[in-house]
């Protein structure tokens, strides 16, 4: 994330780490036994899941930079969320709702720093 935040904005950045994260999950929906499998490859639970990971990368970008480029709270922040999702399942609307939540946070993530004049946002 810091080189490129480097050469890109926070949001090019993040929304660009977002849509790899997605690619790196998508060996997982091959694999049976897996979160990833159970959910079906192309299905609405696929995209809702597609959708989480790329908007949740902004989160954690925001994570990342408010912690002063700290990768452990960012880890931390994730292996939370995965507990969760392994504590409390959830039924397939709250799981779209649950996506919806984080896309609304995301874009008031984005458009905060979409006003913002930052060069490297890893100085601040």
């Amino acid at each position: 994330m810091p080189e490129l935040l480097r050469k890109f904005s926070f949001n090019k950045t993040v929304l660009s780490l977002g849509f790899m994260w997605a690619i790196w999950h998508l060996p997982l929906f091959f694999i049976e036994g897996t979160y990833q499998h159970n959910l079906g490859l192309f299905t609405i639970p696929f995209w809702n899941f597609i959708l989480s990971a790329i908007f949740t990368s902004v989160i954690y970008g925001l994570i990342y930079i408010k912690t002063k480029c700290s990768i452990l709270a960012v880890i931390i922040f994730h292996y939370f969320g995965n507990l969760s999702g392994e504590t409390f399942v959830l039924t397939a609307n709250a799981e779209i709702f649950s996506t919806i939540l984080k896309i609304i946070i995301a874009i008031i993530i984005l458009y905060y720093f979409s006003n913002t004049n930052y060069k490297n946002l890893t100085e601040e």
